[in-house]
């Protein structure tokens, strides 16, 4: 059995004020398909069952949210910009930090591509609006696939390779996007607008961070990606 450690989204229902933990069905449905098993791990984990999880998994899987909170790389807070909690920023930048060290198979889905930029000393675009006068965001998570956009995949990427696609048409919903590219990472693909739209890792190791959500789309080009992910899982 092939273990994928997730670390659980953070969000605050708006009919109570209290935290919830969770997983979309469609980033568990996406593993299980490829034969991947999920390990869920939250921020009221102690450290050292959080060691205990990581260990136990072959792989890293990051997945969309709410924003991180800009202090993680040296910015002041947009007007725009929502944090929810620091705690979860910390967590997934520590484990996509020791992933990456460890050469642990490691892919980040929206918010999930940004923390490994982070995580790697890049920094954020916290409104893309802002930059790229276009609109990439959506409301709620069922919305996503309301707002799409054309993407151009570079030729010399690792994407490249796995996807043998060098333009598709990719589900939207962020506002905030790659600024600054992090240390050891490249830039694989951008929207018709100029959006960072995916990053890699140099190297042979699998690092790779996609803007889009690709667990909410059965294409070519999504399960490429996971089929190159569970195969890259040891």
């Amino acid at each position: 059995m092939k273990f994928v450690l997730i670390p659980l989204s953070v969000g605050v229902p708006d009919t109570i004020n209290s935290q919830m933990h969770i997983i979309r069905r469609t980033y568990f449905t996406k593993l299980n398909t490829n034969g991947l098993t999920p390990i869920l791990v939250s921020t009221l984990h102690t450290k050292e069952e959080i060691e205990y999880f990581y260990k136990m998994s072959q792989g890293l899987l990051i997945m969309g949210g709410t924003d991180i909170n800009p202090i993680c790389y040296g910015q002041k807070v947009n007007k725009n910009t929502l944090t929810v909690d620091h705690s979860l920023d910390r967590l997934e930048i520590s484990l996509a930090k020791k992933a990456i060290k460890d050469k642990k198979p490691i892919l980040g889905i929206c918010r999930g591509c940004q923390i490994i930029n982070v995580s790697q000393k890049g920094s954020l675009i916290q409104h893309v609006p802002e930059k790229y006068s276009k609109n990439h965001a959506v409301e709620t998570y069922e919305q996503l696939g309301n707002v799409k956009t054309k993407i151009t995949i570079n030729k010399n990427s690792k994407l490249f390779k796995i996807t043998n696609t060098s333009s598709t048409i990719v589900n939207c919903g962020h506002h905030q996007s790659v600024g600054n590219v992090g240390t050891n990472l490249l830039v694989s693909a951008i929207s018709s607008d100029d959006v960072v739209e995916a990053i890699e890792g140099v190297g042979e190791p699998f690092v790779m961070g996609i803007q889009s959500h690709i667990e909410t789309q059965d294409t070519q080009f999504s399960s490429r990606i996971f089929k190159a992910f569970a195969k890259a899982v040891l």
